[in-house]
């Protein structure tokens, strides 16, 4: 009896055994074909991926433009005759669902930590025009301001249009020292025609110095404004540009006697540019024509024609070396340069109270120069100078420069990039006082997505 119980047990486990056995055969070849399905799947989106690179880079063509590596990627947001790219860097792009547009999410986080060995009046960039009378020295200060992140969409329209670029970008460099999101850019193109934010057509983004301060040289001219712009390519490698730009009267009202002032606009900043451009280095040489205004609506009201030109550019030199530079000058300018945008300098009051256009005069120089593929470092000075008017106060700036030397390291395939930086200013005012500042600032800034 006992042996025939063993027997039974022995066949009841070996049942038991062999329905696991095709239980798990069959989970096996369950889990077998959801494997083979996955890599299916994933053969297909690699397939698709490359699909859509390929339709973009046929669709899209590279500017004829010396491409430099930069921190602050100025240039890559620039509006370019027929929306060609800057570099051929066009990964990151993905098909939009049931449309023919691609879209790319972009940006960059960049930390900045900033000692200043004397008083500098903006503890997050280094503007030379703001430099204080007194101040603490030796102050330490961190944040993550430049931070930015931006949104790219791109499609074709039809032969006569050709393709169509939207870019909205943000950073973090809010008014009034806060941290609130700034709109940097927010512009379409289309047949050469574009409408909304960015930078001025008198601006010249490649021509920018490579530097971890924000800010820049303040003789570099630097502004963001609402415009409507037409371009045309006359070459390969030349082309035009003309525009209508939001007005902007910034008048120093010291010296106006009773006149307190209420700006006027009563046209529009007409702005044209024209350019050569070469994958050795480009050209440019902008103008702009203004009116500068007050009006405070009980009788007291003046204004004065202003305008300028300038010349900007960048010239390969010895291997991946480049120059870089930029010189304007002319009258009731202030709006445009990067120290004296928002500082009251297109204008003042003459000896008799009368309006006059002020002049001033900017530029800079810079050397970008790679030590190895990794590290690289520029050398940069600026100087801009203002024409002071008998009626503008003590205190108004006359005169600055701006230097500084760096040293960037960008790891090989990576998207990081760690730099120091060395900068220093000297501020002239109209009555001959003068201020300086030095500054060190360390960075470190990771792409998002690229």
């Amino acid at each position: 009896m006992n042996t025939m119980h063993k027997l039974s047990a022995a066949i009841l486990l070996a049942m038991a055994g062999s329905s696991a056995l095709a239980a798990n055969d069959s989970e096996l070849d369950a889990l077998r074909a959801r494997i083979d399905a996955l890599e299916k799947q994933a053969s297909q989106n690699s397939a698709a991926i490359v699909s859509t690179q390929n339709e973009i880079k046929t669709a899209y063509k590279e500017a004829p433009l010396l491409v430099r590596r930069t921190i602050n990627d100025a240039a890559s947001a620039a509006a370019r005759i027929d929306n060609a790219t800057y570099g051929d860097d066009l990964s990151g792009f993905f098909k939009l669902p049931n449309t023919q547009s691609v879209m790319r999410i972009g940006g960059y986080l960049k930390l900045d930590a900033i000692y200043d060995l004397d008083p500098t009046g903006d503890p997050d960039q280094f503007i030379v025009s703001a430099l204080p009378a007194t101040g603490a020295d030796n102050q330490f200060h961190m944040h993550a301001k430049q931070t930015r992140i931006n949104f790219e969409i791109r499609r074709p329209t039809n032969d006569t249009l050709g393709p169509l670029r939207i870019l909205i970008e943000n950073d973090f460099f809010g008014s009034g020292g806060s941290t609130n999101y700034r709109l940097r850019h927010a512009f379409a193109q289309v047949n050469n025609i574009l409408g909304g934010y960015t930078y001025s057509t008198f601006m010249d983004a490649d021509s920018l110095p490579n530097t971890l301060d924000f800010a820049g040289p303040g003789g570099a001219v630097f502004l963001f404004t609402p415009q409507l712009r037409f371009s045309k390519a006359l070459s390969e490698g030349s082309n035009i540009a003309f525009a209508i730009e939001r007005p902007a009267s910034e008048i120093d009202y010291a010296g106006g006697g009773t006149v307190t002032g209420d700006a006027s606009t009563p046209m529009p900043d007409f702005v044209g540019r024209v350019r050569w451009e070469s994958t050795g280095g480009h050209v440019q040489l902008g103008a702009v024509l203004r009116d500068v205004a007050y009006d405070d609506g009980a009788g007291n009201d003046d204004s004065v024609m202003g305008g300028g030109a300038s010349i900007t550019g960048v010239v390969k030199v010895v291997g991946s070396d480049s120059v870089q530079f930029g010189f304007t000058g002319g009258q009731g300018l202030g709006h445009y340069f990067s120290d004296l945008n928002g500082g009251s300098q297109d204008a003042g009051f003459d000896a008799n109270g009368e309006l006059e256009a002020l002049k001033s005069v900017g530029g800079y120089v810079a050397y970008q120069h790679y030590w190895t593929e990794q590290w690289n470092s520029s050398l940069v000075y600026g100087n801009l100078q203002v024409d002071n008017s008998a009626g503008q106060a003590a205190d108004a700036l006359h005169k600055d420069q701006y230097a500084s030397l760096n040293l960037l390291w960008s790891p090989a395939n990576t998207r990081l990039t760690m730099g120091m930086e060395v900068l220093h200013g000297t501020l002239e005012l109209k009555d001959g006082s003068d201020r300086d500042a030095t500054r060190i600032q360390l960075s470190a800034q990771l792409d998002l997505m690229r």
